[in-house]
C-alpha cells in the first residue's frame, strides 16, 4: 500500500485536567465518526498500539509518563476499495502527577502536566505490483484515473482530523479557529 500523507496535526497542553475521561472523550469522538480500528470493529478495542505508562523520574517520584499510539482506519462513502482513510493519533503525556483541588467545594483528584497530541491523517492507496498483469498499469492507474479521486478524498480526511483537533481543544477549552458549535453531550465526568 502506497501512502499519501497529509499534513499533522499537533497539540500541546499544560494545564490541570483529568485524564481519564478526556481519554474517554477521545474514544467516544472517533466511535461517533465512524472510525474502526486496524482489525475494522466497531468498538475500537484493538485500536490502541502501544499504552507504556513510566512511574517516578529521576527529579520526582511521583510523577508519571504515558506513551499511547491509536491507529484507526474508516472508510468514507462514496470512497472505491482502493483507499483507506487512516488517522494515527500518537498522545505523550510527560509530568504528570495527581492534585487535589477544590470544585464546588468538594476536593478532587486531577492530573497536573503537559499533554502532547500528534494527529497524523493519511490515505493509503492499494498498489497493484504484486499482480503479474496489472502491475504496469500500477503507475499510469494512480496518476491519472485515479488521482482526482485521490484529491477529493485527501481534502475529506484532513477536514475529518481537524474537527477531531477542534474538538479537542474545545474540550481542553483551548483557542480554536473553526466556529463554536454546541455539543450535545455535556463534558465527560468521573463514572
Amino acid at each position: 500500500m502506497a501512502k499519501v500523507a497529509i499534513p499533522k496535526l499537533s497539540i500541546i497542553y499544560r494545564e490541570v485536567y483529568r485524564m481519564q475521561p478526556f481519554y474517554r472523550f477521545m474514544m467516544k469522538w472517533l466511535q461517533e465518526h465512524e472510525f474502526l480500528d486496524l482489525k475494522h470493529q466497531t468498538n475500537l478495542n484493538n485500536m490502541e498500539v502501544l499504552f507504556s505508562q513510566r512511574n517516578g523520574t529521576t527529579q520526582r517520584q511521583n510523577e508519571r509518563e504515558l506513551h499511547i499510539w491509536w491507529r484507526t482506519v474508516k472508510h468514507f462513502p462514496g470512497s472505491n476499495k482502493y483507499i483507506q482513510h487512516r488517522i494515527d493519533v500518537d498522545i505523550n503525556v510527560v509530568q504528570m502527577t495527581d492534585v487535589e483541588v477544590m470544585i464546588k467545594g468538594q476536593k478532587t483528584k486531577v492530573q497536573h502536566g503537559e499533554i502532547k497530541i500528534d494527529i497524523k491523517p493519511y490515505l493509503e492507496v492499494t498498489e497493484f505490483k504484486n499482480d503479474p498483469i496489472v502491475k504496469y498499469i500500477d503507475k499510469f492507474f494512480r496518476t491519472r484515473i485515479l488521482k482526482r479521486n485521490i484529491e477529493e478524498q485527501k481534502k475529506l480526511l484532513y477536514q475529518e482530523a481537524y474537527e477531531f483537533q477542534n474538538a479537542i481543544k474545545e474540550y481542553l477549552e483551548l483557542k480554536s479557529f473553526l466556529p463554536h458549535e454546541d455539543n450535545f453531550h455535556e463534558k465527560m465526568q468521573f463514572i
